[in-house]
């Protein structure tokens, strides 16, 4: 099934696969006379009965522990993130894309369809509760292949907030995938809050570690971080032996 965001763009979601091979929606598509378009708020009513069966946490969708919103932060354009990877070779042909905190424009889904990439928009701050529901719902059951996080830790104040950003970003993602992460700093200026919000004005660097709780490898060039192997997928061979902080990280992530 499709969904069409509020812009125009198309958002193809798996649907679910019978024994059969066969697809089929998990509910019926209602028939509506005289209609030539469904609007959101009719595509809101046609999965409120998949939302109550498989619920989802709700502070999935939420941007809790933010003080200040990064929802006028969003620009309309291609963060230089996307062509450092597509440089790399990063991006293939049939793959699916989560773009965390992808703002409120669709210049980049368009960008990555040309590449034959679908990219999933999630932003709690400039998506509405049903697109993010929507995106969840499909990253919850199809893993993506990427995720990019592209200058969205900078404009968050508080620690734990860009942690659940992360966090997230290592969720759904494939264990075999790869996470990209860039940031916004500028050396000349204080960290505080803005017209726009609040940033950071902290070296990509300094974002490391707070990655690494989240990614067993994590990989910093330039302006880019690159994570992989998420803590949550790791099962460490037998006999192998861990570091204290090894154990930390792989306790916390097996307790979720």
């Amino acid at each position: 099934m499709d969904f069409i965001d509020k812009s125009g763009v198309r958002y193809e979601l798996t649907e679910s696969s019978e024994s059969d091979g066969s697809t089929k929606p998990s509910h019926p598509w209602p028939w509506i006379a005289g209609s030539a378009i469904l609007g959101l708020s009719a595509m809101a009513i046609l999965y409120r009965k998949s939302f109550s069966e498989n619920p989802i946490n709700l502070i999935e969708l939420e941007c809790e522990g933010q003080k200040y919103s990064s929802a006028e932060t969003s620009l309309d354009q291609v963060a230089k993130l996307f062509g450092t990877i597509v440089r790399e070779g990063g991006f293939l042909p049939e793959t699916t894309n989560l773009d965390m905190g992808g703002g409120r424009f669709d210049r980049t889904t368009l960008f990555l369809r040309e590449l034959g990439v679908r990219n999933l928009v999630f932003d709690c701050f400039n998506r509405s509760e049903e697109h993010n529901r929507l995106v969840i719902e499909e990253v919850s059951q199809h893993p993506t292949d990427t995720v990019t996080c592209a200058n969205v830790l900078n404009v968050i104040q508080e620690q734990s907030a860009r942690s659940r950003v992360i966090e997230r970003c290592a969720r759904y993602m494939k264990p075999s995938g790869t996470a990209f992460f860039s940031v916004y700093y500028d050396s000349k200026r204080s960290p505080g809050k803005t017209v726009k919000g609040w940033q950071e004005q902290r070296p990509l660097a300094s974002y490391e570690e707070e990655i690494r709780a989240h990614f067993r490898m994590v990989v910093r060039k330039k302006d880019v971080i690159r994570a992989k192997h998420p803590w949550k997928d790791w099962i460490p061979p037998k006999g192998l032996r861990l570091s204290k902080d090894q154990l930390s990280r792989l306790e916390r992530h097996t307790r979720k």
